[in-house]
């Protein structure tokens, strides 16, 4: 038998290689059965590493400031495409994973720490920026990456607002983007996003992701409030609508933000990271596929990784199981997902802190209750 594994990572507990390494280790097959190990991402955490190693890049590492403002080492990768070419999570600065369950606050926090490591690149000559938007703690519409990049923001009676952040997104009222340069409006990103949702409204950043970041009831209202305001003020002054832009919602609106001043293309991470890894070829060769993550929910099937893997693996009539810390899918959900079997590393009497807390050794046992 064949097998391959290509899982995204568990995120907070386990990242895609470590969870693609246990369920290898403790599969039980039949004799001579070949294991392919393949971690992916979708554009959140280790999509930069994934991506940096199948291109033959180089890592570097560089200090810059956390969503709240502490310093940190965080690394990104330099490829060589057409052009020098930087591949940057924004979960590597401006992650969740970065902050306590504690000390988790979308109103408060901010990519600028994304910011200065796109600025890094940019004056190592990288002239591309592929940008993989998942797994952020903030709800800034990237106002803090474009504060590193020279951009500055003002209120109504013209006082500079420093620490820029979803939070006081309201008192925007002046924008000066003189600060970036003629070279740095040239460089291209490429934003890998793998979510469609709008900048604001119920299916927006603040409504839809907030509240995983930390964010009350009413601090998702009050966010969803800044955003429009802030989406009116660009409208006004550079006569572009990303209130209800697709795919601006992503990483608490970076797509919508980062759109309005430099030139934007946005591609699903899914479609870069398979690419670069021929993923559709080494799917064609086994017999048996197994993907995951974290937690899979309805969001999921709005085009997260294991659905996308699940519907190549359908392509060519191969099996999918899906092995995820906790599976929220109804039995229709299920049934239209196009997994041959969903399976869960959570116990019964779990909590999710004890369950992350074990994620390997959950993983393990369950897959070792795998039967083919």
């Amino acid at each position: 038998m064949n097998v391959l594994i290509a899982p995204d990572s568990f995120k907070g507990s386990m990242t895609a290689e470590t969870v693609a390494k246990v369920i290898a280790e403790n599969l039980v097959l039949p004799p001579k059965s070949d294991i392919v190990r393949l971690p992916m991402s979708d554009g959140g955490e280790g999509f930069s590493e994934t991506v940096t190693a199948a291109c033959n890049g180089e890592t570097v590492t560089v200090k810059v400031k956390n969503p709240h403002g502490k310093l940190i080492k965080a690394s990104y990768g330099i490829i060589k495409d057409k052009v020098k070419t930087a591949v940057i999570d924004v979960a590597s600065a401006s992650g969740l994973i970065l902050i306590s369950k504690f000390d988790r606050d979308p109103v408060t926090s901010s990519t600028y720490g994304t910011g200065q490591m796109i600025l890094d690149a940019i004056n190592k000559g990288c002239k591309k920026i592929i940008l993989g938007l998942g797994g952020s703690a903030t709800n800034d519409c990237g106002t803090g990456i474009l504060n590193a990049l020279g951009v500055r923001f003002y209120t109504k009676n013209n006082v500079e607002i420093k620490n820029i952040c979803g939070g006081n997104l309201c008192d925007v009222d002046l924008i000066d983007d003189s600060g970036i340069s003629k070279e740095m409006k040239k460089t291209e990103f490429l934003i890998a996003c793998d979510v469609d949702n709008p900048l604001v409204g119920e299916n927006g950043a603040a409504y839809v992701y907030a509240p995983q970041k930390g964010a009350t009831k009413d601090g998702v209202v009050f966010l969803d409030r800044n955003l429009r305001q802030f989406a009116n003020v660009i409208f006004e002054k550079y006569r572009k609508d990303i209130a209800t832009m697709k795919h601006g919602g992503a990483a608490g609106g970076i797509a919508a933000g980062l759109s309005v001043f430099f030139n934007t293309k946005i591609k699903s991470g899914f479609d870069i990271v398979a690419s670069v890894t021929n993923l559709e070829e080494k799917v064609k060769r086994s017999d048996l596929v197994i993907t995951g993550e974290g937690c899979t929910d309805s969001q999921s099937l709005r085009g997260k990784l294991p659905v996308q893997v699940a519907s190549i693996a359908a392509k060519y009539g191969k099996k999918c199981i899906l092995i995820s810390g906790n599976v929220l899918l109804s039995e229709e959900e299920i049934a239209s997902s196009g997994f041959e079997s969903c399976h869960k590393t959570m116990l019964p009497d779990d909590t999710v802190e004890v369950a992350m807390k074990n994620a390997e050794s959950r993983l393990a046992e369950c897959v070792r209750n795998l039967n083919f």
